[in-house]
């Protein structure tokens, strides 16, 4: 294997319930309810016609779009000077992954919710490239922020090793022919059943872990 791509919310960061929050109250004074964790995973415009849809409303790509731009402003209000807790083990991961093999973080959050958090927990000169919802007219579960990551990385999706913790981040990882760590921070582990490998934390995991699991599965 020669690249680690990594998820961001839910996978380094427990920031998800953050964005849940800020979808919620921008949807409030529409009157439209979030449910809990419905959220994860999802790119802000698909969070947000998914709520429309559960409330059986109808809505168009502008109105999306303004949505999603004040959902960004309230994501921003509500990180800026909130506690990041950052997943034991997961900072230590993409610096030690760095010594062997290329990283990136391949998100479906947009750039502005992720810069602050990147900066934040040190990792801004760490990965060699982002890629978030802003590179990407098809967001997860397509493959292609997976598929430009590795491009970005100069290597193929089938010698990446991808970690996600949700179902859409999943299926994206393999859709685009990567080797998968399903995480079960957020999601159980019915959810996860496309990964290649299913673990409880991403402090269980060491790049050498990584290479033998990969490697194994690939005999």
């Amino acid at each position: 294997m020669d690249a680690i791509l990594f998820d961001f919310d839910g996978t380094l960061v427990d920031t998800e319930p953050l964005h849940e929050e800020a979808v919620r109250r921008t949807l409030a004074p529409l009157n439209i309810p979030v449910d809990e964790g419905m959220t994860i995973g999802l790119s802000d415009e698909d969070a947000v016609a998914e709520a429309f849809a559960r409330a059986g409303l109808s809505t168009d790509e502008p109105t999306i779009a303004a949505l999603c731009l004040r959902k960004t402003e309230w994501y921003e209000r509500l990180i800026d000077g909130a506690e990041i807790f950052v997943y034991p083990g997961a900072v230590e991961l993409v610096r030690l992954s760095t010594a062997r093999l290329r990283v990136a973080i391949c998100t479906a959050a947009v750039l502005r919710e992720v810069t602050p958090v990147v900066q934040r927990i040190g990792l801004e000169e760490t990965v060699r490239t982002i890629v978030t919802a802003d590179d990407v007219a098809k967001k997860k579960p397509h493959p292609d922020a997976y598929e430009l990551a590795a491009s970005r990385l100069g290597v193929p999706t089938s010698r990446c090793i991808a970690i996600e913790d949700s179902v859409r981040g999943v299926r994206s990882a393999k859709n685009a022919g990567c080797f998968v760590v399903g995480l079960l921070q957020t999601t159980a582990r019915e959810g996860l059943t496309d990964a290649d490998v299913i673990v409880d934390s991403i402090g269980d995991l060491s790049v050498d872990r990584l290479l033998e699991m990969a490697e194994a599965r690939s005999l």
